[in-house]
């Protein structure tokens, strides 16, 4: 049951107002929480060891449906004004954000901390803690809706500031290879792929993006099980005119390297059947524009095949009949 509640101290009437996926579910933990003395909100857990379980009401304040559910508690928030201390315990002003400290407190704990972690390890013990923590469901949820709740001004503020944090920094091999470890084997569901598609619609890298992609992929070699993957991927896939067009477009006035040639040149030698009639099949009907035939017949001029190129040409040829049409174009 998705839902607004409230922790009400009957004592000096101040509120705290959360929401929840589920209610009864979320109620209990803070009862758990607050008799172990072991909540997360020190303000709250003070008061409940000051005055006692028997000074606290826990209700269910409005129910919701998810899409308004932190708007809501927004709403409860602000009407009883929970996050000030003279009205109540909540430590945050802003419904289903992470608690914060206030910014003279954030200012003077930034300054203390700063460089306090260059050059420190953390033992293995905590390292391990750390990798296997893991949100629980409610708080994902939470975190997702806060997200698309949030204003695009914010979202942009928020992916400036971490472009700005990561750039020059370097990543270490050991990161990396520990970073594509953990990335193995993992599927995403297909509304993530489809997510990430449209948020990529439309972004074109700069030419600095664009350089640094290609010095990295530079001497790349994708291993077998990999091609294969990519292989099946792409089995059965048909372009959009408008990929295809942007895709020749692309290639206008591009200058391979020899080696680069010689490389394109091997991988096309070894090319099945199946392959080579489907390749004639797409060929049939099609009609270049007078402007690629001249250039592929300049191209040509001058040109000297080697003996083995005209021998698989000869042989190819073999029992081959051209239409009508054909053979007026050649003569």
């Amino acid at each position: 049951m998705f839902g607004v509640y409230y922790i009400q101290n009957k004592n000096n009437k101040k509120y705290y107002i959360g929401s929840s996926i589920n209610i009864e579910k979320r109620i209990d933990e803070h009862k758990n929480s607050l008799r172990v003395d072991k909540h997360c909100n020190i303000y709250l857990q003070r008061a409940y060891n000051k005055y006692g379980e028997g000074c606290f009401a826990f209700k269910l304040l409005e129910r919701t449906v998810r899409r308004s559910m932190i708007k809501r508690e927004q709403y409860w928030i602000d009407y009883y004004k929970s996050h000030k201390r003279e009205n109540g315990y909540n430590v945050n002003p802003i419904a289903g954000s992470s608690p914060m400290l206030n910014p003279e407190t954030a200012r003077k704990v930034s300054i203390t901390l700063k460089g306090r972690g260059k050059g420190r390890k953390l033992p293995e013990s905590t390292i391990k803690k750390l990798r296997e923590r893991r949100h629980s469901k409610e708080t994902k949820k939470k975190m997702s809706i806060t997200r698309q709740n949030m204003p695009m001004e914010k979202k942009e503020e928020m992916r400036k500031k971490i472009s700005e944090g990561n750039k020059g920094k370097v990543v270490s091999k050991e990161s990396r290879r520990k970073m594509s470890k953990a990335k193995k084997g993992v599927k995403f569901s297909k509304e993530h792929i489809r997510n990430m598609s449209e948020s990529h619609k439309g972004y074109k890298p700069t030419k600095e993006h664009r350089r640094k992609l290609s010095i990295a992929g530079k001497g790349r070699v994708s291993s077998k099980e990999t091609r294969k993957k990519m292989s099946i991927i792409n089995t059965g896939k048909k372009l959009t005119k408008e990929h295809r067009r942007k895709l020749s477009e692309s290639h206008i006035g591009k200058k391979f390297s020899k080696e680069t040639k010689k490389k394109m040149s091997e991988s096309h030698k070894v090319i099945s059947k199946e392959t080579r009639r489907k390749l004639s099949e797409s060929h049939k009907g099609y009609k270049h524009p007078e402007e690629i035939k001249k250039k592929m017949s300049e191209s040509h001029i001058g040109k000297k095949l080697s003996e083995e190129t005209k021998k698989r040409i000869s042989k190819a040829r073999k029992g081959m009949k051209f239409s009508k049409e054909t053979r007026k174009v050649c003569l």
